[in-house]
């Protein structure tokens, strides 16, 4: 097999092989529709499911945006009427900041069905 020429490598920096084990993350961004909401977690809908005990970044934009909460995925269970999933969050080690704008949402919330 032959070997590319150097110039046509556009690489600008030098690659090195990895020996041993090296793991990375990587986040992607999807919109999920919010089901329900508390200060301990949030049920929403997603197009992919979400892999047990993984956890993720989560964040709401509403009139006031929250900043990202740590959350933890404890239940995903198929939607029977759509293709779609249901995930179950945990919020872990939320900032108070976060927690009180999400009370502030919720508070919002109340008064909209009272």
């Amino acid at each position: 097999m032959q070997r590319k020429s150097r110039e046509s490598d556009r690489r600008g920096e030098a690659r090195f092989d990895i020996v041993g084990h090296l793991k990375g993350t990587f986040a992607a961004v999807e919109t999920m529709h919010v089901r329900n909401l508390s200060l301990g977690g949030a049920l929403v809908e997603t197009l992919r499911p979400l892999p047990p005990e993984s956890m993720h970044m989560l964040h709401f934009e509403q009139e006031i945006a929250v900043g990202g909460i740590q959350s933890r995925v404890v239940r995903v269970a198929a939607s029977a009427d759509k293709p779609s999933y249901t995930v179950a969050l945990e919020f872990i080690n939320a900032d108070p900041a976060a927690l009180a704008q999400i009370g502030r949402i919720l508070q919002a919330k109340r008064r909209d069905r009272d």
